[in-house]
């Protein structure tokens, strides 16, 4: 390579002229790609500087040449003929600096940082089975794959991941005893949120959990949900195909449904409690809440014993407090109290709405569920039928009343939810969603209330 000296920079003016610059973009690209000397380079719609600076490069006429074609072969023996005497590669770090290197080097670059953040990983394992996870984790296997990636962003940037180092540290003082995660969380890490699965930390820490307990299975199939690391043009690392369950910290809105309560019993079995107090459930007219409304947190519907219950035969269900509290009314006009349990899930159905669902139904029970004509109140719909079969019924959520209900005045639906209503299935009414897509409108249970209270009134009788 040319010395450090004023013939750098006389290098660097002849190879910054401006007839050249297109050409070094072309061959920088050509040579990270091969890692050598190789492949052949196309300037096409050239232009008169352009072709003045290529000839005096080439040594070769350019005159009226709309185009050139060279091999870098070529190119490299006509810059070891300039009084500079360079090859392509000394042009090249003059050019983008020594920052500047090829594919290869990249690649070999990164591995090394890899090798060395698994190193820095695994020195907080603790544990046998930890330091098991973490060496699969390292070889691109694993349940947390993707968290595990994420530690690894940091410590490319940090030269460490602060996150990975508190999670690991609460994985090694699980307690022996049922402990809520916040209050475990400030114990271990300073914070009650610092273990929220919303974080990085708690993130790794659920992965960690399952991986002490030995739940989390590994097995290689085509549909990857935690793939192994991306693809050599994307970071340099070979693609692995493998596969563990798939992450149940999203809140896919069909999915959470049941996932929550997978991911509850998990925590479980390390000893963590979940919260069970924010989520609740408004319920009216069952055992003695027969009168008043009552909202049941999720620590209250597990304590019931479900073996004392009174048994029901069916019970209604509504998405929205404003309905739940026109039917209260109206039922509580009569004097009497409500003849069966009234749910008011006050949007997605909370886990505290679904165990007392379980709990005060059998295989006999019925459930009308009655929610809003839009893509969330459908998607709720089809979760509850899905959960419990044949027991779910419709009530008044169907084309009929979609359509003797619907305005022009109404919301409309967007683009996006026009989509979603095409790819959906509603098991209990063939036409209600092509009905929706036809008017594209929205309907709310507010606006069938009339129709909700006369099958209310006759239910009551």
């Amino acid at each position: 390579m040319v010395s450090p000296s004023g013939r750098n920079t006389e290098c660097l003016d002849f190879l910054r002229q401006p007839g050249l610059q297109r050409m070094w973009q072309l061959v920088r690209k050509k040579y990270e790609s091969y890692g050598r000397v190789a492949g052949t380079i196309r300037l096409s719609g050239l232009r008169e500087e352009e072709r003045q600076a290529l000839e005096g490069l080439f040594a070769t006429n350019m005159l009226g040449r709309s185009d050139f074609r060279f091999r870098l072969a070529e190119l490299e023996r006509a810059l070891q003929e300039t009084r500079f005497q360079v090859s392509i590669k000394d042009c090249l770090c003059l050019l983008y600096g020594d920052e500047w290197m090829t594919r290869q080097e990249q690649r070999e670059i990164e591995q090394r940082t890899w090798e060395r953040f698994c190193r820095w990983a695994l020195q907080f394992g603790g544990k046998e089975e930890l330091k098991i996870w973490i060496e699969q984790l390292s070889a691109g296997l694993g349940g947390g794959y993707r968290v595990f990636l994420e530690c690894y962003r940091d410590y490319c940037e940090k030269g460490d991941s602060p996150d990975w180092a508190i999670a690991l540290g609460a994985l090694q003082q699980l307690p022996a005893r049922n402990e809520r995660l916040p209050v475990f969380a400030a114990r271990t890490t300073g914070d009650p949120h610092g273990l929220d699965r919303s974080t990085l930390a708690g993130r790794i820490f659920y992965w960690g959990m399952l991986a002490l307990q030995s739940q989390y299975r590994l097995r290689s199939e085509p549909d990857v949900q935690e793939s192994g690391r991306t693809s050599v043009q994307e970071d340099g690392f070979k693609e692995t195909r493998s596969t563990v369950e798939a992450d149940p910290t999203s809140d896919n809105t069909l999915e959470s449904i049941s996932q929550s309560e997978v991911i509850r019993a998990q925590y479980a079995l390390s000893g963590i409690v979940l919260d069970d107090i924010s989520s609740i459930v408004w319920v009216a007219g069952w055992g003695e809440y027969a009168k008043d409304p009552v909202a049941l947190p999720l620590l209250a519907v597990e304590r019931l014993d479900q073996a004392a219950l009174p048994s029901v035969s069916e019970v209604f269900v509504v998405e929205n407090p404003s309905i739940f509290g026109a039917l209260l009314d109206r039922g509580l006009q009569t004097g009497s109290p409500l003849p069966f349990p009234l749910l008011c899930t006050s949007g997605q159905p909370s886990l505290a709405a679904l165990r007392l669902l379980d709990k005060i139904t059998d295989g006999q029970s019925r459930i009308y569920y009655s929610g809003d004509f839009d893509v969330k109140g459908l998607v709720m719909a089809i979760g509850l039928s899905q959960r419990y079969g044949s027991r779910f019924i419709p009530w008044r959520l169907d084309a009929e009343t979609y359509r003797s209900a619907v305005r022009s005045h109404f919301p409309p639906f967007s683009e996006a939810e026009i989509q979603v209503l095409e790819r959906m299935q509603v098991p209990w009414d063939d036409r209600l969603l092509e009905v929706m897509r036809e008017s594209g409108k929205k309907v709310f249970q507010e606006q069938i209330l009339d129709l909700l209270l006369k099958v209310w009134e006759e239910r009551m009788g």
